[in-house]
């Protein structure tokens, strides 16, 4: 039946210049061109590239026809099965493009990751990478990797709760191992195990298996000989909790020979390199591993390979500890190894009957007998001899040498194999899971498909396993296949695929291959060649069977790979693997443990011979093969049992050369490893699969206008292939997809190039037409404006010509008539012109005049301003000359007169020295005796002038209380004992007073010590200071210190540094310190005639007159008191009167101490009288509202005992409250009458003295502050000054000087010292003065009824009830409770607590308070991860306590904001630093919370908001052609394998979410500066989201979505900038990446100075991330093309030639960005919490009454 050409749906495709792929006996395919279209002759000429032949080929069949080549804009796409033309060439072609090309070494191949193996250490496995995979969404297009298919596996378990396995497959050296690592680290990256050590565990097993299960082999030099199959538990919440490893088919033969180049496992060689380093081998007896048979092979040891055994070594038994193996078996696991080199070593020669001879005391037989704990000739006799027992003894039989040497190797494989297995098994139990397993993930990493040279019965096994395999995948792609074909109701055919299920019968049925072996391993005398009969007499017709006729020991089996032939020399001894019995029972009798259980192997037992033949002595497994087959058969059904995912790795050259692609190499492989297979099936089904979409988006040009229905995407879809494919198989409409044959996607980007160039060509000639016809109206235009110029002037000339020819005869008539008036007129036109010329000349030269005057004026100027600037510099230097000249004068005659100085100093002597010094002593004494007689008489003034209101008082007191006493004996009684308590209080205040006197003696004494201390150190500095003459220019300043230093006397009450305070002075040298000097006549006075700086000297003085004053008050005054009170007064010396009272003066006094006693009497009489019917209540309105005394402070009360120091210490206070308590005592003893209206007035008028008095304290008190800063200040001044003096001097610190130092600090602190004894004594003088004042027991103070309770800020919590204030302010506070209140408002009243608990110095209640408060927030917090409100809360609220606990520590360091109320609310007892540091550690781990639970309500808005929104609706997104809709396609999730639909999520949205978190924090109270930290993290936390997404995902590298997501992070920040006072600069900055990475896929990369300009622009990022993003940088349609790989080589060349020479070529990257190529999102920037000062006072802190805390007391 002939072909007809015409049917072939694609032969309009083969057109002349098609470019397609032609066979290559080089590199398997080549590309070429079609020269000549397909004619009816079914010829078609090409012409290959790069060459100028052309040939013929002949199509007589559709698989004639040449593949097609795919378009440029599909080539190196991630995944070949979105390739439009899918077929070999195009395969290979992409995989050589991504490999070689662009450095990519993963690719998808539908359910299939294909790796190649790079050769080389690549940044691929960080564990950033790692989390960016596991956090991507199950939807989304992942770029092709290792991680990628380990996180599918994953989340398919975690989701649909099936167990999931990897199978890693591929040739030796292809990476199948590495591969399986990076699984398994994976795994160990992103879950969570619930040991720390597990996953340490896990990992650790890869050393230990690659030490004893891997060798170098020719092709690779790590390479499994053994294949293994690592279950990974996992737990209900997908967390690792175990593992358990299985192997299979481990090479024994590798232990006693080796090919040629090629090594033994790897243990052997690292305990030979370790052994003199490592001090458990050293009692092994190792040598170099070249003097070992085993090692050689008998042969030449390889040597190159690029490994360091001493540090494997190491690592590996690093691992073993970590597994759990104790030391002692650890060194038994090394003896045994070495027993084997040492076994290997032994030599067994043959006696002339051809016996095998062996010397018992050969060392290596010795060495190895002893490390093993049997004995020699035991040893030796299980070699050489063997026992066959018969039916009636048991016979001793002599091996040959052959036999032995078999015997010797066979129990070494024997022992390695027993010891391989054993370390699977301790691993196993290492790894074994504690909790119940979930669900297990397995990694399969067995051999692949081999055909080398030799095969033998190792490669058939391997080749057997991966036919099992092959069928496995098979079978699982073609089910993925029709699974997506049901879900999505499409019409399908079977599609036929070549299985291998005739192969695998031909090895594993009955009779077959693996059973036949085991049959003639049975009989008797059986040979291989025995074994090749009768294969060929049995399988001789199957068509996957050959055997040679030119060997008889070779045989070939079809494989789904190829032909494979086979030796079949040494499948009996492989196969049945003997060991002898003497040498297993000489195990079992060993000394060492671990050769004990080796040698007791339950899986041996004893067999016969044969049926005929008689019983073999010797212990066997079950064969080999009966045993591999029975293992791998578990092993598939299994996998049979979970959801398969599929990783085949690939060699790429045999030279191991990194990117080095050999497509011969390669297609063999993809044959074999099945990925070829999985083309064919998709190609022969739909393997194009678009969404409807997707595919309207992208072809929706195709269909007319006016049928576009975009909401019926799917009929619109429907009516656009029905017009383009006459056929129905190339298409099918599915549910949700459109699906299209292979070829279909090249058809319709051809229609769809064809309807863009004609609409590129119609908008081409729109465009033409348009600029053609503008042109053609602008010459028209021209043209018609020349023309009717033309004409009009032509008109006008036929005109002119007409007039003059019928104007002639006029003319001719009035000739000589106008003769005269054309003179006439030419004249005047000629005057005119004249006038004109002479006029423009004019103004030319009146302008050139003009100019030139300006120019001389400016000339002028300019040179004047020459000449004067010439001048000044000429006068400058002048007088600079001058200065120099008279300075060097000045100085010449200043060192003549120092030195003369020096020389008259020592003439005269201290002599005149000593008179300067009485001098001045003399000037200050005269100076204070006039002040004092100046305060004498003022005094004696103020008593003449009170003198006369005191009679007038006087007078008024004797009339009102002139009435006759009533006396009873009850009065009398309450006087005695007042007497009697007054009289006691008076004993108490002298004793007092006598302690204070002796202790301001001792301080005296004390102070007049310390001054002539300081008057010699003086002294001593003077003369240190006057004997340096580099320190001349200071020593006037020091002279000026000595003088006031010496007019210090020791009687003198003021201290040196007092007298040197008064430097401060106005009237004094303006420079400040010593060197400003000191003026006597620049000390103030205050009111009472004394200098300041004496006043807080004399405060003590004052105190002690003050108190005696009282005393004698007391003692003279009683309540019988009759006579005047002019007589009291005289009984007080004027001059114990303190100033204060002395200014009220003595009348005025008099007044007031007649008023206390005659209220005195009258509350006693009315007490009396009416005890029982007078309350306050029963006063007059007008009476009581008197009665609170507006006009005394509030200082003065008795209630205010903290109001100040000074204030309540002073004696005119204590006086003011004696007064004020005995008045109002008096008023609420009396009676209501009508005479209490003038005590009122009276007392008025005490008021006004009391201001008085209040106003002159407050400014004593103020000045005592100011005289202490003052001393501060000149004490720290002196210390700067001695510095300097220090600095100044050459040569180290002499004696004197350290001493002078050490005295100046000591003095500054005694003097400290004595300031604070000094306020002590005055709080004790302030207890005195308060408990001697008469107070009523009967009626309330004034300061009771006239003013409420001040607050000191304390809250006293009760004892044992701190649990139930920490239950209430912390575990039952909820944020909504403290609305509207103080932020931080239970952090401040746990703050109150604890100050009352120091104030109370209770140190258990203070750490219950603490300890209890960190243990409940822990609580809370932990339970409350997820709730933004509740730790926004508590990280306002911790804050505010650690502020307050620095606040109000009393450190000096935080008292300088504080005022002086805040001052006062210290802590005085307990110093909480640690608790602070505690409160510290807990509020970082509160703001890691905060940062977690925003990142968790934001990440999954990031993606869809910044990247894959389509912000921007002209801009189109299209796709790859070709490209499926879902990226990985069915092979998803199972029953979630399709894109996961989420709403469209906008920025908007994005931007909403952070103003609500915003709003969240703003309103639990969260510090400005802690939100600013908190919105850097997160746009930290955006910017690794959204970059790591697009540097794993091709489907966003384009440039149309970096237009897009740059306008996406524009809006963010244009709301960023909205918050400036919440979001700072370097918040913003965080986006800079993300922003340079959308400026990358947008810059022209065709440009010649491209690699400069992206180097500039991408300052943010890694030139990791650039060429990653440069190289997944994908066209978005026909007309753009891919990045060259020039440009990325050129890249990467720029930074490597900038980072060599460090030029400085790059002076614009961050030097902070680390050459990493993901973003790490677990970075969280350390935080910090500056210390900021609160201006709410605590006494001002109220208990909300919602919060049930009545158990709290206010203080």
């Amino acid at each position: 039946m002939s072909f007809d050409i015409t049917d072939y749906p694609q032969l309009s495709l083969y057109t002349k210049g098609t470019r397609i792929w032609v066979p290559c006996p080089q590199k398997v395919w080549r590309e070429a061109e079609v020269t000549q279209q397909l004619e009816d002759t079914r010829t078609l000429k090409i012409r290959p590239l790069k060459t100028l032949e052309e040939y013929t080929l002949c199509i007589s069949d559709r698989s004639h026809f040449p593949h097609l080549k795919n378009p440029a804009v599909l080539l190196g796409d991630s995944d070949l099965t979105s390739l439009s033309y899918l077929h070999e060439p195009a395969v290979l072609a992409s995989l050589e493009m991504r490999y070689a090309s662009y450095n990519l070494i993963y690719t998808w191949c539908g359910i299939v990751l294909i790796a190649i193996n790079p050769y080389q250490d690549i940044p691929l496995y960080g564990p950033e990478i790692a989390r960016a995979y596991s956090q991507l969404y199950s939807g989304d297009r992942m770029d092709p990797h290792i991680y990628a298919v380990a996180e599918e596996a994953r989340r398919k378990m975690s989701l649909g709760g099936q167990d999931q396995s990897i199978i890693v497959t591929g040739e030796s050296g292809a990476g199948k191992t590495m591969s399986a690592c990076f699984v398994m680290k994976y795994f160990a990256d992103v879950t969570a195990p619930r040991e720390q050590a597990l996953e340490k565990r896990v990992l650790a097993c890869n050393p230990i298996l690659e030490a004893f299960g891997n060798a170098k082999t020719i092709r690779n030099d790590n390479s499994s000989r053994f294949g293994k199959f690592i279950e990974l538990c996992f737990d209900s919440s997908a967390g690792l909790s175990g593992a358990n490893i299985r192997t299979y088919l481990l090479e024994k033969t590798r232990v006693v020979r080796q090919s040629s180049a090629e090594r033994n496992y790897h243990i052997f060689y690292q305990m030979c390199a370790a052994r003199t380093s490592c001090p458990l081998l050293k009692p092994l007896q190792l040598s170099n591993s070249c003097n070992y048979t085993f090692l050689t092979g008998g042969g030449t040891m390889a040597t190159n390979i690029a490994r360091d055994d001493c540090s494997d070594f190491m690592h590996t038994l690093e691992a073993m500890e970590m597994m759990g193996l104790p030391s002692n078996q650890i060194t038994e696991v090394f003896s045994l190894l070495a027993g084997i080199l040492h076994l290997g070593n032994i030599e067994i020669s043959s006696t002339d009957g051809e016996e095998a001879l062996l010397q018992v005391t050969s060392r290596p037989l010795i060495s190895c007998a002893s490390l093993w704990g049997v004995p020699p000739a035991g040893l030796s006799r299980g070699m050489l001899q063997r026992q066959i027992a018969t039916s009636r003894d048991t016979v001793t039989k002599s091996l040959t040498q052959r036999e032995a040497i078999r015997c010797r190797n066979g129990f070494a494989k024997f022992l390695y194999a027993q010891l391989f297995r054993w370390l699977v098994s301790v691993l196993n139990t290492s790894l074994c899971p504690s909790d119940p397993i979930s669900n297990f993930i397995g990694v399969l990493d067995i051999y692949g498909f081999e055909s080398l040279e030799i095969n033998s019965f190792e490669q058939l096994c391997i080749n057997y396993s991966n036919e099992k395999l092959q069928l496995l995948f098979t079978e699982h792609v073609f089910r993925l296949e029709q699974e997506e074909y049901l879900m999505e109701a499409i019409h399908w055919e079977y599609i036929p695929f070549s299985d291998n299920v005739a192969t695998l019968q031909l090895i594993e049925s009955h009779l077959g291959v693996l059973d036949l072996l085991d049959e003639t391993c049975q009989m008797p005398r059986a040979t291989d060649t025995c074994w090749t009969y009768k294969l060929s007499s049995y399988h001789n017709k199957n068509s996957r069977f050959f055997r040679p006729k030119t060997s008889i020991q070779s045989f070939r089996i079809l494989h789904y790979a190829g032909w494979v032939e086979y030796q079949s020399a040494g499948f009996l001894d492989k196969n049945t693997d003997p060991v002898a019995v003497d040498l297993v029972s000489l195990l079992r009798n060993s000394s060492c443990s671990l050769v004990c259980e080796l040698g007791d192997c339950p899986q041996l037992m004893g067999t016969s011979g044969g049926a005929r033949g008689p019983k073999r002595s010797s212990f066997r497994s079950i064969t080999v093969a009966n045993q591999f087959r029975r293992s791998l058969t578990e092993l598939v059904d299994k996998l049979r049992r979970t959801t398969s995912h599929y990783i085949r790795c690939i060699k790429p050259n045999d030279s191991k050369e990194s990117f080095s692609f050999s497509s011969r190499r390669v297609v063999g492989q993809l044959r074999a490893c099945g990925v070829l297979e999985t083309v064919r099936i998709s190609a022969d089904g739909y393997p194009s699969r678009l969404s409807y979409s997707d595919f309207f988006a992208r072809y929706s040009l195709l269909v007319p206008i006016g049928t576009i229905d975009k909401t019926e995407v799917k009929q619109t879809s429907s009516l656009l292939l029905a017009s383009i494919f006459k056929e129905r198989e190339q298409y099918q409409l599915g549910r949700n997809k459109v699906f299209l044959r292979s070829g279909a996607i090249a058809l319709l980007e051809r229609e769809r190039t064809r309807k863009l160039e004609s609409a590129v060509v119609a908008i081409q000639a729109l465009a033409r037409g348009i600029s053609v016809r503008t042109s053609f109206r602008r010459v028209r235009k021209f043209v018609l404006t020349t023309q009717s110029m033309s004409r009009g002037i032509l008109f006008r000339r036929e005109l002119k010509l007409r007039t003059d020819v019928i104007g002639t005869k006029y003319k001719l008539l009035d000739y000589y008539r106008g003769r005269e008036t054309d003179r006439q007129t030419f004249l005047h036109s000629l005057v005119s012109f004249q006038a004109t010329s002479r006029r423009i000349l004019l103004h030319r030269e009146l302008h050139r005049q003009k100019v030139l005057k300006s120019v001389i004026i400016i000339q002028k100027y300019l040179k004047g301003f020459m000449v004067r600037e010439q001048f000044s510099v000429l006068r400058n230097g002048i007088i600079l000359l001058q200065a120099c000249v008279r300075r060097r004068i000045a100085q010449r005659i200043f060192r003549d007169m120092k030195a003369n100085r020096r020389v008259n100093r020592c003439d005269k002597g201290e002599k005149n020295w000593g008179l300067e010094k009485k001098i001045i002593q003399l000037q200050r004494r005269l100076s204070v005796k006039e002040q004092e007689n100046s305060y004498l008489k003022n005094k004696n003034d103020n008593k003449q002038t009170y003198k006369g209101g005191r009679n007038g008082l006087e007078r008024s007191f004797s009339v009102r209380y002139a009435r006759p006493l009533v006396a009873t004996s009850d009065i009398s009684s309450l006087k005695n004992d007042l007497d009697l308590e007054r009289k006691q209080r008076t004993l108490d205040y002298n004793l007092h007073r006598q302690q204070v006197e002796q202790l301001r003696l001792s301080h005296r004494q004390e102070r007049e010590d310390l001054n002539r201390q300081i008057y010699q150190l003086t002294q001593e500095l003077e003369n240190y200071k006057s004997a340096d003459d580099k320190l001349s220019d200071s020593s006037i300043d020091f002279e000026i210190v000595n003088k006031d230093c010496n007019t210090y006397h020791p009687a003198d009450k003021r201290l040196p540094s007092e007298v040197i305070l008064r430097e401060s002075s106005p009237s004094g040298r303006s420079s400040g310190g010593i060197e400003s000097g000191i003026d006597v006549s620049s000390v103030t006075l205050d009111p009472w005639g004394r200098t300041r700086s004496d006043s807080d000297w004399l405060r003590l003085n004052e105190l002690e007159i003050e108190g005696t004053w009282l005393c004698n008050l007391l003692d003279k005054f009683s309540p019988k008191q009759t006579r005047p009170l002019s007589d009291l007064l005289s009984l007080l010396p004027s001059d114990l009167l303190p100033p204060p009272v002395s200014l009220i003066g003595t009348k005025h006094l008099t007044s007031i101490l007649q008023l206390i006693s005659d209220l005195t009497e009258l509350r006693h009489e009315l007490s009396l009288a009416a005890p029982q019917s007078l309350r306050r209540d029963s006063l007059p309105s007008r009476f009581v509202s008197s009665l609170s005394f507006p006009a005394i402070p509030e200082g003065l009360s008795v209630g205010h005992k903290r109001k100040g120091s000074v204030d309540s210490t002073s004696p005119h206070s204590r006086t003011t409250s004696l007064l004020t308590s005995s008045l109002t005592s008096s008023i609420l003893g009396g009676t209501a009458e009508p005479e209490l209206d003038c005590l009122l007035q009276q007392i008025n008028s005490l008021k006004q003295a009391n201001q008085l008095i209040h106003s002159e304290l407050e400014a004593d008190h103020i000045n005592t502050l100011e005289l202490i800063k003052q001393k501060d200040s000149c004490i720290h001044k002196l210390q700067q000054k001695l510095s300097a003096v220090r600095s100044m001097s050459y040569g180290a610190r002499t004696p004197m000087e350290a001493k002078l130092q050490q005295e100046v600090s000591r003095l500054t602190q005694e003097n400290m010292d004595v300031t604070s004894e000094l306020e002590t004594i005055q709080e004790d003088l302030k207890a005195i003065s308060l408990s001697s004042l008469p107070i009523s027991d009967t009626m309330p103070s004034v300061s009771k009824l006239s003013a409420p309770p001040v607050k000191r800020g304390l809250l006293q919590c009760p004892r044992d009830q701190e649990p139930l204030l920490i239950k209430t302010l912390i575990l039952e506070m909820r944020p909504n409770r403290t609305a509207g209140l103080v932020p931080g408002l239970p952090a401040h009243l746990l703050f109150l607590a604890l100050r009352s608990a120091d104030e109370r110095q209770d140190e258990r209640q203070v750490e219950a308070i603490l300890s209890g408060s960190v243990k409940a927030i822990r609580q809370v917090i932990r339970h409350s991860r997820q709730d933004l409100h509740l730790l926004g809360f508590w990280l306002c609220n911790v804050s505010v306590l650690i502020g307050d606990l620095k606040q109000f520590s009393g450190e000096d360091a935080y008292q300088v904001t504080n005022n002086e109320l805040q001052r006062k609310e210290c802590l005085q007892n307990f110093d909480l630093t640690d608790f602070r540091y505690l409160f510290n550690d807990l509020c970082v781990g509160i703001y890691h919370d905060v940062i977690t639970a925003i990142q968790e309500r934001i990440q999954h808005l990031i993606v869809p908001a910044l990247l894959e929104h389509q912000a921007i609706p002209t801009v189109a997104m299209f796709r790859p052609s070709g490209a499926n809709s879902d990226g990985r396609r069915s092979s998803g999730l199972g029953k979630h394998s399709s894109s996961i639909l989420r709403e469209e999520i906008t920025i908007r949205d994005l931007v909403r979410e952070l103003s609500l978190i915003l709003e969240v924090l703003g309103d639990m109270g969260v510090s400005s500066c802690a939100i600013k930290q908190l919105m850097r993290q997160i746009f930290y936390f955006i910017n690794s989201v959204a970059l790591n997404n697009i540097l794993l995902r091709k489907d966003l590298c384009h440039w149309s979505r970096g237009l897009n997501v740059r306008y996406n992070i524009s809006q963010l920040e244009d709301w960023g900038r909205t918050h400036a006072h919440l979001i700072d600069s370097r918040g913003l900055d965080a986006l800079l990446p993300l922003t340079q990475a959308a400026q990358l896929l947008q810059i022209n990369k065709k440009e010649r100075d491209a690699t400069e300009k992206i180097c500039g622009v991408c300052t943010e990022l890694s030139p990791l991330q650039i060429q990653k993003l440069l190289t997944m940088y994908t066209p978005a349609n026909e007309f753009e093309e891919r990045v060259p790989p020039a440009l990325i080589r050129s890249i990467s060349q720029y930074f490597n030639i900038s980072v060599s020479s460090k030029s400085g070529d790059l002076p614009s990257r961050s030097k902070h960005i680390q050459p990493r190529l993901m973003q790490d999102i677990s970075l969280v920037y350390p935080p910090t919490f500056p210390y900021s000062p609160s201006s709410l006072l605590l006494s001002e802190m109220e208990l909300p009454h919602s919060w049930d805390l009545t158990f709290l007391k206010h203080i």
